[in-house]
């Protein structure tokens, strides 16, 4: 398993540039670790929610709906940029139920879980519209949907928005993982 903590980030957009850095980093470990386990959970979520076939909605929405049940939003220590592999989110679910993290956490583990199955997912950081400043201070997830042709957002941190809400923004960089 790969963990990164890193208490040396630089802040501003290169911090955020780092941050972005370690979660494909991290998604990409996950895909070519060999137990699979990553794989191995989105297929079992599919099988579980009885997803059909090529039905990019409702493959999306069972996992992503998933993934938010069993998150529990935590803090950063501070001063550390902490982002927590793939891996070891879901090996929290397994042992305690759920997985906590920050918003860097969850989208790294929904960002796995997608690419795992062969959707295309990129990562969105931005500033919220009501901030005084312009600095990065949120990311998400967003999934392609070859058959609505269009992203769809991931906010897991936004547990009481619909599927597909996200924040709105006055400054926003996309990423692809």
């Amino acid at each position: 398993m790969l963990t990164f903590s890193l208490s040396s980030l630089m802040g501003g957009d290169p911090g955020i540039s780092q941050t972005v850095q370690k979660i494909q980093q991290s998604v990409t470990y996950a895909l070519h670790e060999p137990r699979q386990v990553i794989r191995q959970r989105a297929e079992a979520l599919l099988r579980q929610y009885q997803a059909p076939e090529r039905n990019d909605n409702l493959e999306i929405r069972s996992i992503f709906d998933w993934v938010k049940s069993h998150y529990h939003y935590v803090h950063d220590p501070r001063g550390i940029e902490y982002v927590k592999s793939p891996e070891v989110s879901d090996q929290e679910i397994s042992d305690y139920g759920k997985f906590m993290g920050d918003c860097d956490d969850v989208s790294a583990y929904l960002a796995a879980l997608f690419k795992s199955i062969g959707y295309q997912v990129q990562l969105v950081v931005m500033t919220d519209i009501r901030s005084k400043d312009n600095d990065f201070q949120h990311i998400y997830a967003q999934i392609y949907s070859p058959q609505l042709k269009k992203w769809i957002p991931l906010d897991g941190t936004a547990k009481a928005k619909p599927f597909g809400w996200s924040a709105p923004a006055k400054r926003v960089k996309v990423y692809d993982v």
